[in-house]
């Protein structure tokens, strides 16, 4: 029980509750927007500006103060702001509020497009926090499509869908990682923490995991040109991730520490 909130909030503990470290998803967004065409690079950098610290700050913001309880019965997720007592969550929920609202309103004036993606970004994690994510494998489904989504936004944007045969490997590839995630989370808690968790088994998750990995295999010979490159860079990248959290302590750790 968190008996005393401090006074003050340490800008680390901000950055910490908007979740900076994992913007770097959005390298996706832009490397679908180059592959596209996209030249801009203002537009660009206007468009990450409203999606990550906006958009996505504030719901990183949001998701932490509606699990917040759980996270305190987290060996690795209780030290999180909300968590941990470091930020209240009327103070982090206004801050997510804030963020969301700053996001889509200049989206709004801005670029349609842009405003699209926030909408839609906004909609889909708003229902995967507060309605789905107690739902088995359709939570591990909603969690893996916003990142090969910022992939199809970056083509959207620049306006060509010439490489759209890598939204397949961009899916099966994340849709792997995903899954490896409950994997490290049942073995670091009990499905008291994450109720959810109860509806796996190692097993048959890590199945799922070899089959993404086998169809993305299987995809890559049908692949062309640069598209070949990016779908075995993705494979190589997947079979890195997985592998290293099984057998490599350094992997696991660095893992560990980017999804706590």
């Amino acid at each position: 029980m968190i008996t005393q909130i401090r006074s003050y909030v340490r800008p680390q503990d901000v950055l910490r509750l908007i979740r900076v470290e994992d913007y770097g998803t959005f390298t996706q967004l832009i490397i679908g927007f180059v592959l596209a065409g996209g030249q801009d690079g203002w537009y660009l950098a206007g468009v990450l500006a409203v999606l990550a610290p906006c958009v996505y700050g504030g719901l990183y913001a949001l998701n932490d103060v509606h699990d917040a309880a759980a996270d305190r019965l987290h060996p690795i997720k209780s030290t999180r702001p909300v968590a941990a007592g470091r930020i209240d969550s009327q103070s982090a929920s206004m801050l997510g509020a804030g963020l969301i609202s700053f996001g889509i309103g200049t989206a709004l004036v801005s670029d349609f497009k842009v405003l699209v993606l926030a909408l839609l970004f906004v909609a889909i994690n708003l229902a995967y926090t507060f309605r789905f994510k107690t739902v088995p494998y359709l939570e591990i489904l909603l969690n893996t499509i916003t990142h090969p989504l910022r992939f199809a936004a970056g083509l959207w944007l620049a306006g060509s869908w010439e490489h759209w045969p890598l939204l397949v490997t961009w899916i099966l590839a994340v849709f792997a990682i995903t899954t490896l995630k409950r994997i490290k989370e049942m073995r670091e808690s009990s499905a008291a923490i994450r109720p959810v968790l109860k509806h796996y088994d190692e097993s048959t998750l890590k199945n799922l995991i070899t089959a993404s990995l086998i169809l993305l295999l299987g995809i890559w010979p049908f692949t062309h040109n640069l598209d070949f490159i990016l779908t075995g860079l993705w494979f190589a990248l997947t079979l890195v991730v997985v592998v290293g959290y099984f057998r490599s302590p350094f992997m696991k750790r660095l893992e560990e520490y980017l999804w706590r």
